[in-house]
């Protein structure tokens, strides 16, 4: 099923653009999370005035990153289903590096981001979900 989503894009400092996407059907152990509420941080508010994030974000790119939803669609293999309510983390870490080994997980050398919570529904990747 191919979904449409409307979705905020940070374009560089201080401009943000609203796209309509596709949203692609999950893969193994992802699912789709329709956005029922995203929140607006202080690094979201540094990200706008600067127009990215030397990590986390870099321009064009889906905007916001923290959100709460309900599971539209689950991949093969995911622990949610259909209509679960869920909140989704913003990083994740691999779980394997030496730092988290270590439960240092802030440190991970794999770090990922997840943004994109300023829209109507958002992939969340196996890490993330």
């Amino acid at each position: 099923m191919i979904r449409r989503s409307r979705t905020v894009h940070l374009l560089g400092p201080e401009r943000v653009e609203l796209r309509e996407v596709e949203v692609p059907s999950p893969g193994e152990g992802e699912i789709v999370v329709r956005i029922l509420a995203a929140t607006t941080c202080g690094t979201d508010v540094k990200v706008f005035r600067r127009g990215g994030h030397p990590r986390m974000i870099r321009p064009p790119a889906p905007f916001g990153h923290e959100l709460a939803g309900t599971v539209e669609e689950a991949g093969r293999g995911s622990r949610w289903r259909e209509g679960d309510r869920v909140v989704v983390a913003n990083s994740a870490s691999c779980g394997e590096c030496p730092y988290c080994r270590e439960s240092r997980e802030n440190l991970c050398t794999s770090l990922e981001y997840l943004n994109g919570a300023f829209a109507e529904r958002i992939l969340a990747p196996r890490r993330f979900a």
